[in-house]
């Protein structure tokens, strides 16, 4: 069936559990089933990443191709006189296109099958890439579809740099018969095709590095971002209880209590805790409504809606999250006594209106039982630095005991080297409890933005790579250039023309063309990097300053790039170069 239906269905068997079971499911408290196709669940984080990273070495694939092609029309100035002796013989333009084209293709499948070499060793790499994206990773393997897509790519390659000088070397060649010389010219539909390709290779260069730019720039501020704790020095682990043997709440509470006091006298721990979840995860989630006292909803009016955490009296301690109002929880808020809560200044803010909540009391149960608010403290990061804050409403462990949760514990010394000993303590309390993910806070905090720092990474290096090939490209076709324009070089110094001016010259013709790429690059970066918008942090697609940074950085390739045939052009010898022609 689809998935509406089984939501439909689903959506029947809840609502009917609610009705049969009323003092497991309360009224007033919205419980719903979300229904989610598994090949969604299971790529959707990954869908985005990988697009953007395909997307960049397409790319770079079709610099490598302009540059090949720009490479091959320079080969064909060279190679004027041997066409045109071919076409003397009787070879016809198909005949000629073919034969250019074949040599192309040959090049373009070596190419693509030392690339399957190379990926084929480096396929652990980008297993373990995809794994921070999808569960699905393992799947990724070298078979039929990867053969035949790299044949694919190797055709098309073939293509892209093959047909532009093919479709050149139709030019009229008696003219190459006809001179003999030792040098030949390039024509002037040729010079516009190498130009064009020298822009094309910039633009795209330009729609690349604006993508690393802006994705650095977003990494960068998120790792800047304030969580709002401390996560240095603090050990976590997840403990899930045998429900069958922690079947009550007396038993559960009795477990994590005596476990926490055992740690906390542990040598080397400042302060330990227990929380329904830690920060920057969302393993256990629970969302729930309320009402606030004196504050009964309109008919219609949705009432007000928080997250609520579940955590020991020394979480906030261990976390060095600050109480900014009131106090947090005492080892005496227990079952006998009142229900008491503490909010995040979010909560306190939205929900409550700014005024001060501490002494105010809200019911989660429809107005059967009421919870009193002793104190408000700081907001985390829960979900993640690139995340907004949510509204928050901490419960006290003892008066809300649990089957599972993380311990929280802040170190004096490196996290990990009291591991070992805080197991040991588990199992003193129980022999057969098992511990999960032991890890530092840090290294909870370094895996949540894993994910953004390899794709910046990543498209860092193929925009550097890009930025290489164009750079070789302006160079080479700059250097071409001076070789075949020495005698008019020569007549220039001859006539009067200084170093320093057939210097400036050559730099600002091969400035000039990547200028217009940075132009045209510019227009298609305003519409490309817009797919970027749902992978950046507190970044525009339109930020100025890396618009700014890598039209810069362009432009100072090119200009490096040049540099070197500027300055042989400047010392050509006018006697040598005239006496040569």
């Amino acid at each position: 069936m689809s998935v509406s239906q089984a939501q439909a269905d689903l959506s029947g068997v809840a609502a009917n559990l609610q009705k049969a079971y009323p003092k497991d499911y309360p009224e007033g408290n919205n419980y719903s089933v979300k229904t989610t196709a598994l090949e969604e669940a299971l790529t959707r984080n990954a869908r985005p990443t990988m697009l953007v990273l395909l997307a960049a070495a397409g790319f770079v694939l079709l610099i490598a191709c302009a540059n090949v092609a720009n490479l091959n029309l320079s080969r064909m100035v060279r190679r004027e006189r041997e066409l045109a002796v071919r076409a003397a013989l009787g070879a016809g333009r198909v005949r000629m296109f073919r034969q250019l084209l074949t040599e192309s293709f040959m090049l373009a499948v070596i190419g693509g099958g030392l690339g399957l070499l190379f990926s084929w060793g480096a396929l652990s790499l980008l297993v373990s890439f995809a794994a921070r994206f999808t569960p699905r990773a393992r799947e990724i393997q070298m078979d039929s579809m990867v053969l035949g897509f790299t044949f694919l790519v190797a055709v098309l390659t073939s293509l892209l740099s093959g047909t532009a000088p093919a479709l050149a070397s139709r030019e009229a060649v008696v003219g190459s018969l006809k001179e003999g010389g030792a040098q030949s010219t390039i024509g002037r539909g040729k010079h516009r095709m190498r130009n064009l390709l020298i822009v094309a290779q910039v633009a795209v260069s330009f729609l690349l590095l604006i993508g690393a730019g802006l994705m650095l720039r977003s990494f960068v501020k998120l790792q800047h971002v304030d969580p709002g704790f401390q996560p240095e020095n603090v050990l976590t682990m997840d403990i899930a209880l045998d429900f069958v043997k922690y079947n009550t709440n007396d038993k559960q509470r009795a477990f994590f209590e005596t476990l926490l006091e055992k740690v906390q006298m542990q040598s080397g721990v400042k302060s330990a805790a227990a929380s329904m979840m830690i920060p920057f995860t969302s393993d256990m989630t629970m969302t729930g409504d309320f009402q606030i006292e004196g504050q009964a909803p309109e008919p219609g009016q949705a009432m007000p809606k928080a997250d609520f955490r579940i955590v020991s009296p020394s979480y906030f301690e261990a976390l060095h999250i600050p109480i900014l109002n009131g106090r947090g929880f005492l080892q005496t808020d227990r079952p006998s006594n009142p229900d008491v809560a503490v909010l995040n200044r979010s909560a306190a803010l939205h929900l409550w209106g700014g005024k001060d909540p501490v002494g105010t009391r809200f019911s989660a149960d429809g107005g059967k039982g009421w919870i009193q608010v002793v104190g408000v403290v700081g907001d985390i990061k829960q979900y993640g630095l690139d995340k907004d804050v949510v509204d928050e409403i901490y419960v006290p462990l003892a008066q809300n005991p649990m089957g599972q949760a993380s311990l929280v514990i802040k170190t004096a010394v490196e996290p990990m080297s009291i591991a070992r000993g805080v197991i040991e303590l588990l199992h003193g309390v129980d022999p057969n409890q098992p511990a999960a993910r032991v890890r530092s806070l840090e290294q909870v905090r370094a895996e949540s933005v894993a994910a953004p720092r390899l794709t910046t990474n990543l498209l860092g290096l193929f925009a550097l790579l890009a930025l290489a090939i164009a750079a070789t490209g302006i160079g080479g076709v700059m250097a071409l250039a001076v070789g075949q324009r020495r005698h008019e070089i020569g007549v220039r110094m001859a006539i009067g023309a200084r170093p320093g001016e057939i210097l400036r010259m050559i730099l600002g013709q091969g400035l000039a063309l990547a200028l217009a790429g940075v132009a045209l690059g510019l227009f298609g970066a305003l519409w490309l990097t817009r797919l970027l918008q749902q992978l950046l942090f507190e970044v525009t697609p339109t930020d100025p300053l890396t618009y700014a940074g890598v039209a810069v950085v362009l432009g100072l390739a090119a200009l490096v790039a040049c540099y070197v045939p500027a300055r042989r052009a400047s010392r050509v010898d006018p006697i040598v170069a005239l006496r040569v022609e």
